[in-house]
């Protein structure tokens, strides 16, 4: 799990945990995160969706209202013996950076 603390702005709660939800019933793999903070929620949807599209993955938006605040969760479309927790979890650090750059354009 990836935790980031909001630098850009204070607001009253803009912590982001990244995680790894794993397959569940007709669900594959998914990254998933939760904020209150707008403009987290898009920077993390423009990463999650970048960076999964950048390794082939194939990112599908499946939980979340456009770029409203709240949980998000991104399904990763890929035979199953191309992805695993760990091969998510090593995209981290690129969806952190993708996010560090979208904030800087703010």
């Amino acid at each position: 799990m990836s935790k980031r603390r909001c630098k850009v702005r204070k607001t009253t709660n803009c912590e982001v945990k990244l995680r790894v939800v794993p397959p569940h019933f007709d669900k594959n793999f998914m990254l998933a995160f939760e904020s209150n903070d707008q403009l987290l929620v898009t920077a993390y949807n423009y990463a999650v969706g970048k960076a999964l599209a950048d390794a082939e993955f194939h990112p599908f938006h499946q939980v979340g209202r456009d770029n409203e605040p709240g949980y998000h969760a991104w399904e990763v479309w890929v035979l199953p013996e191309r992805v695993s927790r760990a091969v998510l979890e090593v995209l981290f650090p690129c969806i952190e950076t993708h996010v560090n750059e979208y904030l800087a354009s703010w």
